[in-house]
């Protein structure tokens, strides 16, 4: 991440293992939003796990969006939700969740944006590069997703 760059549009973070099938879904999707222009309004990042670095980059969007994968659902099930900051932990484990990473970002930067999730049922979790059918079949859903997102979020908090 660039550091030097403030960060006033909206964030979009793709998140999970890419070497690990569906857990790499944020990453396709991050991809794809890429390639189509999807989210030409918005700083998009990939990573493998949310770590407190990110609470910097956090504080200075207007909207956060994480994409990821989870093991809970029917494969191939899309979930969005709204999230909210949770209390900043005392000790720093090996990651963060979306909600421990907003609370990062408003306790050490005094701000904290609207976020959302948007989470998929992964049905593989081996090793491999290749979505499930199941999962990639969802990708078109999700970027309309993005794009209703964005369209919607970030020009309410960038006012």
């Amino acid at each position: 991440m660039n550091r030097n760059v403030a960060i006033h549009r909206a964030l979009v973070i793709g998140y999970g293992n890419p070497l690990r099938c569906d857990e790499g879904i944020g990453w396709h999707v991050v991809r794809e939003l890429v390639r189509t222009g999807v989210c030409h309004e918005g700083e998009v990042l990939t990573c493998e796990q949310l770590t407190p670095e990110m609470a910097e980059d956090i504080s200075r969007a207007p909207f956060v969006l994480f994409i990821t994968a989870v093991r809970t659902g029917k494969p191939g099930e899309l979930v969005g939700k709204d999230i909210s900051a949770d209390p900043a932990p005392m000790s720093f484990s090996h990651q963060l969740t979306p909600g421990a990473a907003l609370g990062l970002a408003a306790d050490l930067y005094g701000e904290c944006p609207h976020a959302y999730m948007l989470s998929v049922c992964g049905e593989r979790f081996e090793e491999g590069d290749v979505l499930s059918h199941s999962v990639a079949d969802i990708i078109p859903e999700i970027l309309d997703q993005v794009g209703e997102l964005m369209s919607v979020s970030v020009p309410a908090f960038c006012n």
